[in-house]
């Protein structure tokens, strides 16, 4: 049974990618890596190491549809420059998680590609990279918002999840392997604690991903509501209302910000805010404690 999930990513291209295709999530963790964590942190170290043909077992699965995987991230922007995209929706995150056990990396990763070609082969660019980091073998996908044969931009609702799901259950049985029969709301809920769990990204690990960048950039509350605003979010922070929420674009219902954790809370937020004016106070006292001092006094004679 694998499940899936796909959400709008705001920001920048390269981090989604990056991510998506980072080599300490992809590399089989029993074997050592020869190149340094910055160079494997470039997607194009990445492949090469993968198609290094002294290797007797590829270390990474990283396959591109419509795209090279090494410059994936310049195509989707020649796309983007193309049809003169101006959406705050850069790309979309997916992934497609396997209960531990079922299916190896080969066949996760050939399901991943089968998945991306049927779902969205024919009018978009996709990365996909299976990671092995965990007990759960997982795909990501990073799939660009336009089309490159029209510039249309892909839409994130209930149909597509559905035909994603779908999809994914038709190409697990092809493999022989387990699919939910009567999918319930209680196990969508399980499945994304076991998601959390595992390490895999989900709409309340992006969150506080944007709420954290919020709070680092802000010094009062309404800096960091605007903030979350600019990013595609709509918040509730009414110093009246007992619990404070946040919503992204396709979420059903507001998500209260407690939930996500205790450093979410109403009081621990304004701590946090608090603390970041504190920082900046202290950083212009130092500041000014560095500055030369010059004292009148006599010469040191010899």
């Amino acid at each position: 049974m694998a499940v899936c999930e796909i959400w709008d990513v705001r920001g920048r291209l390269d981090h989604p990618i990056d991510y998506a295709v980072n080599p300490e999530k992809t590399k089989n963790m029993t074997s050592k890596s020869k190149y340094t964590s910055e160079e494997l942190q470039a997607l194009s170290d990445v492949i090469k190491y993968a198609a290094n043909e002294k290797k007797t077992e590829k270390q990474y699965f990283v396959s591109g549809i419509n795209c090279s995987p090494d410059s994936a991230r310049e195509e989707m922007n020649i796309v983007k420059k193309q049809f003169t995209d101006e959406s705050k929706i850069i790309c979309y995150h997916g992934y497609q998680s396997f209960p531990d056990g079922e299916g190896s990396p080969e066949i996760v990763h050939k399901i991943g590609i089968r998945l991306a070609e049927k779902m969205w082969g024919d009018r978009f660019q996709v990365v996909v990279a299976t990671h092995l980091n965990t007990n759960c073998l997982h795909n990501h996908f990073v799939v660009n918002s336009i089309s490159f044969k029209d510039g249309m931009h892909y839409h994130d609702n209930k149909e597509n999840l559905k035909k994603l799901r779908d999809l994914s259950d038709d190409i697990c049985r092809e493999y022989g392997l387990s699919v939910i029969k009567k999918p319930e709301g209680r196990k969508k809920a399980y499945a994304l604690y076991q998601a959390e769990k595992n390490g895999l990204p989900t709409r309340d690990t992006v969150a506080r991903q944007a709420i954290d960048e919020a709070i680092s950039m802000a010094f009062t509350l309404k800096d960091f509501n605007k903030i979350l605003s600019d990013m595609g979010y709509r918040c509730c922070f009414d110093p009246n209302r007992k619990y404070w929420t946040i919503q992204g674009k396709g979420w059903q219902r507001p998500k209260r910000l407690y939930k996500l954790g205790e450093d979410y809370t109403n009081e621990r937020i304004l701590e946090r805010l608090k603390e970041n004016t504190y920082s900046v106070k202290f950083s212009k006292f130092e500041e000014r404690g560095k500055r030369a001092v010059h004292m009148k006094g006599r010469k040191n004679q010899k």
